[in-house]
Order: structure tokens, then C-alpha cells, then sequence
């Protein structure tokens, strides 16, 4: 709903909301959003804050709340900071190391030389949503009071921080516990809100405020600055805290070329922290003027530049563009042996994994290709010893994909063995992990599930904080029906990360299978409030209400689902049984209708439409699916009985 443009706003108009509010950017917009933010009054969480992700980073915004919020969870819920470490430490770079010590993961801690495996752009996702549990948590332990929060600049508030204000909003959608205010520039609105999205629901203000010029800039002084800035950064903790400050100086100075240095600096940064969509923000000057930031860019070499572009990229779904930059920009201008080696490697898998057509035949030259040129760096004898299996796991996942399973198991035990007999064993154990963990995921691909067990274990003994090695594990379990295990693998996995979808889901599973059925329902609705989009957990949580007899929640759910995926004829035929109970014999017998649109093989289901449609009186109707049952099931049990029951039927349509 969009307003006629006015010049004030009331909190009575917003309470509740989220709210966009369009006007021009200056000072007299901060002073709307003060105005407005007071009038909800001291008995509010109230606060204005400024998102512009140049301002500090991904987390702008959000970063300014959570920090408002540290003294009182310190002295009020200590439980809930702990809690939370994980978040905190990644979203609040001062925090760095001191919340979550012996609790990270080997792809948490293991130092960038040896870190193998990219954290899933998901993972970001899980930080905010953990972020919201937190002010969820906050408001029944610490303070009841409803949120009152106005973010300047929206416009200009990173990837991450969007979906934090569209999580937020949905999550928190409880009556006036939530004022979300979101501030931007006019002619703003429709592109914000489709960065909300549409499961966002926002309120639409576009208020006439003066245009006010921003204050002049000095060139000289912001290139001073920027020296005075550089001089205090000793690492990359540190630089990560001013970066964004850093090449809003320099951009603004007399010498811009020097911001491309910190902007490679924030590619790598980010990419590194799995806040993809954000490097690239960061990164577009480079893509704009590629030589210009490789001549610029400080220590950074040609490779480490596209490197980074290239997994932003493919982490964001753009593989074609990814493997145009590596091969025209790097592949085919760099010579470097010590290069070649990942560079080669990153083409062979953007045919292996990435783009849309799989080519395995050239994925395997490239994959040769890294290996001569292994032969021929420069580099040490471990790291040699290192790229050679590192390839031998590439060559392993080409064999999985190609489905010679034994052959892909083979080359990663080969590995494995390598590294134990050429590395110390404490050198690249997370690489280790990943090798027991890619031989475990065959393992389940081809149902061995002992083997699978033994690897996932052995891969968890060397790292046990990683969260979906436990997931994966308890899987595995569940499909063996060994359930109490699976369960308190998969409550470990909660235990260790920030929530995701995927092991809620599993532990629904789980307790279904169980028939722990509330349990169950807890499960599901935890996954259905991370992502109210997932098909599996409104079917569980309907077979649950279903066996607990609360049809209509059943009901609510199966419907939910089909509206989701109207391809599921069980489903279809789950909700045509509840509105039979339910007397709901129309219902019943069109869902049977569409169930059997979908499997006009399954018996059962022209059987269940023959009850309906007799109850219904379309006898003649019912005769045809009683006749359809027969047909499909010959050696049915109940052969008699429906027998009995098509002569009575026929017998009531000769009367007729």
C-alpha cells in the first residue's frame, strides 16, 4: 500500500509495520526517523540506525544493533550469549576469538593456505536467522517491549542485511512486538521491495522532504585520512574493521586508483566469511576495470583477483560468467606453473559441477592439465604432496558424477593414504576430513550405509564441531532405522550451528518415525519458520496433526504443501481421507480426482473414490472405480467384498 506523498508521519501510521518510507536523503530524513522513532516512547526498543553497506561492511545495520544489545545479554542472559557465540563473533569483527574459543570447526580455524572447502552461501543465512532466534530469545528472557527500528539508507544496506529486515519482518510478525522503518531514496521503492520479496508485506510512504545537499568533500583531506587509516592496520581482523571506511577515503581523495586495493582486499575478506553476494558489491569496480585493479591492487596477484571473482560467482548461480573470466583472463594470459595448478583446477570443475551442460571428457584434460602442471612448479614438497591429492579428489568426484562409484572411493582412499605417509599429520587435516566425508557421501549413494557410518565417524573424530557431518550422520542412521541415534545426532548438529532448515527437518523425520508426534510437530515448525517454502515439513507436520486427530491443522497443512507442489498424488489423496472423516465428501472425491490424474496406476485411490462417490450418490460412478480396483488389483484381499458391493451397487442402478 503506497501513500500520496506529505511531509510528516505519525508512529500511530507505521505501528506494527514494516514501512518504507521514500523521501530525500539528508538531514532532515534523520530527523523524521528520530521524530518518529521517540513518539513510540521509552517503554520501546527503539533505535535509529544506518545501513549503508559502505559504511561498515556487510553486516552495516545489523552490526549496530546487536551491539546496542551486548551489555544487557553480559549481564541479563550470559546463556544467551554463549548461545549465540557463533553469530555474534562472525557478525561483530571486535568479538573475533572470544565467544566461541575450542568450538569452531576446522573450516572455521584452519589457516587460509590449507582451507579446502568454501563455506555454502546458505551458511550466511544461517548467522541472521540465528540473529533472530537471539531477539526472539531477548524478548521473552530480557525484555518484552516491542522493537522500534528505522535503518537510514536502506537503498544501500548489503545482500545479507536485506534478508535479515525481510527474515526479521516475517518472523517476528506478532501484532506491535515489530516497527520496522526502512528508509531510501526516492524512486527506490519498487526495487527495494523486490529485494524484500514478496513473502514481505510492507507499508508504503513517500514523504516531500527538501533535497539537501550533501556537505562538501575535500579531496586533499579525505587521501589524509585515508594514510592516517592505512597506518593503523596490522592484520586482517583489523582491516576488515575499516576497509569499507577505508575506500569510501580513498575514492573520494585525489588518488582513487588506491581504493582497488582494499577492494580486492574486501573480495578476498568476503568471500572468506561466505558473504558472497556482498564481495561482489564490493568487487564491481574491479570487474569494471580488471588491469587497472591487478595494477593497483597491492600483493595481490592476477589469479588471486579472478580466484576471487570466480567462487563469488559460482556461489551466487552465475557459472558461465565465472568461466568466461577464468578462462579468458587467467588461463589464457597467465603461464605461472604455480598458478596454472588451481587455475586448471577451477576449470575442470566448472565442467565437472557448475555449468549447466557437464562435459566429464574435458573436465578430465583440464584436471591433467593441473597435474603437469604440479610437475613443473616451484612450489614445496608438501605442497606438492597436497595438490596431488587435491586433484585426486577432483578426479573422484568426475568418477562419482559418472557414476563409478568404487573408482571414485579408490582415488579418495589413495589420497587419504598419500597425505598419512608424505605429510605430518597434523598438515591439512581438514582436507583429511573432507576425503572420509566424499567417501561416506558414496558410501550413501550406493547404500552402504556401514561404510558410510564408519567414514562420517572417522571424518568427525577429526573434526567435531562441524555441524553437518552430524546431520549427515544421523541420516544415515535414520535410514537404517536406527532412530534414537539418528536424533541425537541430529540435536547435536542444532547444538552446533546457528538453525537451518535441512536438520529441523530431519529431526521431524526422525520423531515422526518414532511417533514422538509432537515432538514431531515441534521439529517441523521450526523448519517451516526458517523457510515456510519447504514442501517435506508440511507434509510431516500434516501426518502428525493427522495422527495426533487435529484434522484441520492436517488439513492446513496438506494444503499448504499442494500449494507449494500440486504434483503429489499421495498428498492429494492424505487430504481427501481427512475431509471423508471430516464428512467432506465433494472435497474428498476431488482430491481423489486429482490423485488419480497424477497415479491412475494406484488402486487404492480409485477404491477411495468409489466409497466417496457412493456416499455422494453418483452410483454409476462408483461402479466404474469399484470395476478400476479390480482391474489394477486382481489378488486384492478384499476381492469379495467389493465383489459383494459392485452386485448391490448394480442392483440399486437396475432399480433405478
Amino acid at each position: 500500500m503506497q501513500t500520496p506523498p506529505r511531509s510528516t508521519l505519525s508512529f500511530s501510521e507505521v505501528r506494527g509495520h514494516t514501512a518504507v518510507l521514500e523521501a530525500a536523503e539528508g538531514p532532515s530524513r534523520e530527523r523524521l526517523l528520530q521524530q518518529v522513532v521517540a513518539e513510540a516512547g521509552t517503554a520501546a526498543n527503539a533505535h535509529v540506525f544506518n545501513a549503508d553497506i559502505n559504511e561498515a561492511g556487510p553486516w552495516t545495520g545489523l552490526q549496530q544493533l546487536l551491539r546496542n544489545m551486548l551489555p544487557r545479554l553480559r549481564a541479563e542472559a550470559p546463556d544467551l550469549l554463549e548461545k549465540h557465540a557463533y553469530e555474534l563473533e562472525h557478525i561483530l569483527p571486535e568479538l573475533d576469538g572470544k565467544l566461541a574459543q575450542g568450538r569452531l570447526s576446522l573450516t572455521d580455524s584452519t589457516p587460509a593456505p590449507e582451507r579446502v572447502r568454501s563455506y555454502p552461501i546458505d551458511r550466511a543465512f544461517r548467522l541472521l536467522h540465528g540473529c533472530v532466534d537471539l531477539m526472539l530469545s531477548w524478548r521473552e528472557r530480557i525484555d518484552g517491549a516491542p522493537w522500534v527500528l528505522a535503518f537510514d539508507a536502506a537503498d544501500r544496506a548489503g545482500a545479507l542485511v536485506m534478508r535479515f529486515f525481510a527474515e526479521l519482518s516475517r518472523r517476528y510478525a506478532d501484532g506491535d512486538a515489530l516497527t520496522l522503518l526502512l528508509a531510501i531514496s526516492p524512486g527506490q521503492g519498487e526495487t527495494l521491495r523486490g529485494r524484500l520479496g514478496e513473502q514481505c508485506p510492507v507499508t508504503h510512504a513517500v514523504l516531500d522532504l527538501p533535497h539537501e545537499a550533501p556537505p562538501a568533500v575535500d579531496p586533499d583531506q579525505q587521501g589524509q585520512e585515508a594514510r592516517e587509516l592505512e597506518s593503523r592496520i596490522h592484520g586482517r581482523q583489523n582491516a576488515e574493521m575499516y576497509l569499507p571506511r577505508l575506500i569510501s577515503l580513498w575514492s573520494r581523495s585525489r588518488t582513487p586508483e588506491r581504493a582497488l586495493r582494499w577492494h580486492c582486499l574486501a573480495l578476498s575478506l568476503y568471500n572468506h566469511h561466505g558473504y558472497y553476494e556482498d564481495a561482489l558489491t564490493f568487487a564491481r569496480p574491479i570487474l569494471e576495470d580488471l588491469d587497472s585493479a591487478i595494477a593497483n591492487n597491492g600483493k595481490f596477484s592476477r589469479w588471486d583477483i579472478i580466484a576471487g571473482l570466480f567462487n563469488a560467482l559460482v556461489a551466487t548461480g552465475e557459472p558461465e560468467k565465472a568461466h568466461d573470466l577464468v578462462f579468458h583472463e587467467a588461463y589464457s594470459k597467465i603461464t605461472e606453473p604455480n598458478d596454472l595448478v588451481s587455475i586448471c583446477y577451477s576449470l575442470s570443475m566448472m565442467h565437472a559441477r557448475f555449468l549447466k551442460k557437464p562435459d566429464f571428457t574435458l573436465a578430465e584434460q583440464f584436471l591433467e592439465r593441473a597435474r603437469d602442471a604440479v610437475e613443473r612448479c616451484t612450489l614445496p614438497d608438501d605442497e606438492k604432496h597436497f595438490l596431488t591429492v587435491f586433484n585426486l579428489n577432483g578426479l573422484a568426484l568426475i568418477r562419482h558424477r559418472q557414476g563409478r562409484p568404487d573408482e571414485a572411493i579408490k582415488l579418495c582412499r589413495e589420497g587419504f593414504d598419500h597425505l598419512r605417509r608424505h605429510l605430518h599429520q597434523e598438515r591439512h587435516r581438514l582436507h583429511r576430513s573432507v576425503l572420509l566425508y566424499n567417501i561416506a557421501q558414496v558410501n550413501m549413494s550406493i547404500r552402504a550405509y556401514e561404510d558410510a557410518l564408519h567414514n562420517y565417524s572417522a571424518a568427525i573424530e577429526m573434526d567435531p564441531h562441524y555441524s553437518e557431518y552430524f546431520n549427515e550422520r544421523g541420516s544415515v542412521y535414520l535410514r537404517m532405522d536406527r532412530l534414537e541415534e539418528a536424533v541425537a545426532d541430529y540435536l547435536r548438529a542444532i547444538e552446533l550451528s546457528p538453525p537451518y532448515r535441512e536438520v529441523w527437518t530431519n529431526l521431524g523425520q526422525a520423531w515422526r518415525r518414532m511417533q514422538k508426534w509432537s515432538d514431531a510437530i515441534h521439529a517441523y515448525s521450526k523448519a517451516l519458520e526458517l523457510d515456510p517454502t519447504q514442501v517435506l515439513p508440511r507434509v510431516g507436520r500434516a501426518q502428525a496433526h493427522e495422527a495426533l486427530g487435529h484434522i484441520q491443522e492436517a488439513i492446513e497443512d496438506y494444503s499448504a504443501a499442494l500449494a507449494l507442489d500440486g504434483q503429489q498424488a499421495l498428498v492429494w489423496a492424505n487430504r481427501a481421507s481427512l475431509h471423508f472423516e471430516a464428512d467432506q465428501l465433494a472435497e474428498a472425491a476431488a482430491d481423489l480426482d486429482r490423485a488419480i490424474d497424477l497415479a491412475p496406476g494406484t488402486a487404492d485411490l480409485f477404491q477411495n473414490r468409489a466409497l466417496a462417490r457412493e456416499q455422494l450418490g453418483r452410483l454409476r460412478e462408483a461402479s466404474e472405480d469399484f470395476r478400476q480396483y479390480l482391474v489394477l488389483s486382481p489378488a486384492a484381499e478384499d476381492r469379495d467384498e467389493v465383489e459383494a458391493r459392485l452386485a448391490a451397487l448394480d442392483a440399486r442402478l437396475q432399480a433405478a
